[in-house]
């Protein structure tokens, strides 16, 4: 009963992930950071230490986005485990 708790757990995590990544506003809101971040980081114009901050600004923020991306995907394997185990 632990595993298939913990498997729900991982499926409604997952659900939750697909919210987040399906909100327009997140959507929005994360296109503009990128862009702005991307921008900053090929001006010729931006002195040095502009260009390293945003550049490990770029890095954090794909790094959240592929945090979100696998709590989805973990949710989508533990709904297949859930389904697989009722059909047993």
């Amino acid at each position: 009963m632990t595993d298939e708790n913990a498997l729900i757990r991982e499926r409604n995590r997952g659900h939750l992930a697909k919210q987040v990544m399906d909100n327009a506003v997140y959507q929005d809101v994360w296109a503009k950071f990128d862009a702005n971040l991307l921008a900053t980081i090929t001006d010729g114009k931006t002195p040095d230490d502009r260009v390293l901050e945003a550049r490990r600004g770029l890095i954090i923020l794909r790094q959240i986005k592929r945090q979100i991306e696998k709590e989805f995907q973990t949710g989508l394997m533990a709904t297949a485990e859930l389904e697989s185990t009722d059909s047993s």
